[in-house]
């Protein structure tokens, strides 16, 4: 028996990534159906050849993969229980931190950590050095 998934990806006024189940289906021949199938959605390829805005690799990072850092959990950041952005990395990944554990995500190609929404937004919408200087703020405080 063959399972159908159902995934639409759209911005919002803000930029963030959504996710809406019942607006795209995509069966298993990758035919998309629904909202907007069929009508002529033409969209100018970016110029690396992709539909992201910029250039890969120059305007936004394209990491496939976590790679290590010298990002560390401390207490304080434990103890908040939020998200924090890893500027080593262009902001693509962030961290969840857990009794001082780190657990890592890497954000979708195109879009980068922004720590006040907690999503993973088009790389247009965050500036990674102000996610950065957020983060030093946060390990000024120290672990009091």
């Amino acid at each position: 028996m063959t399972e159908n998934r159902e995934v639409a990806i759209t911005g919002n006024r803000e930029g963030a990534i959504t996710g809406n189940r019942d607006a795209i289906t995509g069966n298993r021949e990758g035919k998309i159906k629904g909202a907007g199938a069929g009508k002529s959605q033409k969209k100018s390829p970016g110029p690396d050849g992709d539909e992201i805005p910029g250039e890969a690799g120059l305007d936004y990072p394209t990491l496939t993969s976590i790679p290590q850092t010298g990002f560390i959990c401390t207490e304080r950041m434990s103890r908040l229980g939020k998200l924090y952005p890893d500027p080593e990395t262009g902001c693509q990944v962030y961290h969840v931190c857990n009794q001082r554990q780190k657990f890592s995500f890497l954000c979708p190609r195109g879009t980068l950590f922004h720590q006040e929404t907690s999503v993973c937004q088009w790389w247009f919408t965050v500036d990674c050095k102000q996610q950065a200087a957020r983060l030093a703020e946060i390990r000024a405080l120290g672990d009091t």
